[in-house]
């Protein structure tokens, strides 16, 4: 027999979830281990604990999304605590927001590309219970790390689509996009009205002196503009800069191999990099807070 307040933890969690091919909604069954629509779509609970949400007429790939190497690197490098700072200021934006809303229930917070689930996991565990997390990512590798490293119960993993979330209309209270790849229309069809929207991208300066070894020249991108998505205004940006400095070989290698610097660096760019053991580097990033407009 199943735990009837698991089921209702479920539910609570589930309320929100829509079918990604006909958009109706989703209901648990009572071992907790299907997901099915009044069409007769049916999607199982994987081993891992996580939702596959992601038909195959939505993939463009066999196996799109992250590789498991990457995976595998940016979760050992961000347990070293390094991107950190991000992370708590992430909750600190998210908490303020919190704090101004008349919300019935738990704030329900949506990482958009959550990866293997460092931001979302250590977000909605500082909530102390005061928030319900859907992490959402293409690649099955990540969300299968995420699902089978956090089980914590006010947290649903998803893979899925940001062009398709799996998701009901007005429903979530703040949306994340770190690094990713934002689809604003999904975005705003998702978010409640005045729910908030933080889109975090790396800045000019970003591991910089990472770049000037592997590249014989570096060409900073264009920063993004400052004018609002459609549907949404800008309520604040920041930077955040600060420096860190790797002790290890194998701490500079997982940082290299989480970002598509492995794929497009020299091939002469990466030998000089094998040979450090220590680096020192400027993290930057942009953080933009927007609200969704009524």
């Amino acid at each position: 027999m199943p735990n009837d307040n698991a089921v209702g933890q479920y539910s609570a969690l589930d309320d929100i979830l829509r079918c990604p091919l006909c958009q109706h909604a989703l209901q648990v069954d009572a071992q907790q281990r299907q997901w099915c629509c009044q069409q007769g779509h049916s999607f199982d609970r994987a081993r891992q604990g996580y939702i596959h949400l992601l038909p195959v007429q939505q993939k463009r790939s066999k196996q799109p999304g992250d590789s498991r190497d990457m995976v595998m690197a940016r979760r050992q490098f961000l347990a070293l605590g390094h991107y950190r700072p991000l992370r708590d200021e992430i909750a600190r934006l998210l908490a303020a927001h919190q704090a101004t809303t008349v919300n019935r229930g738990a704030y329900r917070l949506l990482d958009a590309g959550c990866g293997e689930g460092y931001y979302l996991s250590g977000i909605v565990a500082a909530s102390d219970g005061h928030q319900r997390g859907y992490g959402v990512d293409i690649s099955k590798l990540a969300v299968q790390a995420a699902a089978a490293t956090d089980k914590n119960p006010d947290i649903r993993w998803l893979v899925a689509s940001n062009a398709n979330l799996p998701i009901h209309d007005e429903s979530i209270d703040g949306l994340l996009s770190l690094f990713g790849f934002p689809v604003y229309r999904e975005f705003a069809r998702v978010l409640k009205s005045a729910g908030i929207y933080i889109q975090v991208d790396t800045g000019e300066q970003h591991l910089q002196q990472l770049r000037q070894i592997i590249y014989p020249q570096i060409i900073n991108k264009a920063a993004p503009e400052d004018s609002a998505p459609a549907g949404f205004q800008l309520l604040q940006q920041q930077r955040l800069y600060y420096s860190v400095k790797l002790t290890s070989n194998s701490a500079i290698q997982h940082l290299l191999s989480m970002t598509p610097h492995r794929h497009r660096a020299s091939q002469t760019g990466l030998q000089r990099l094998s040979l450090l053991t220590e680096l020192a580097l400027s993290v930057d990033f942009q953080i933009r807070v927007y609200q969704r407009q009524s």
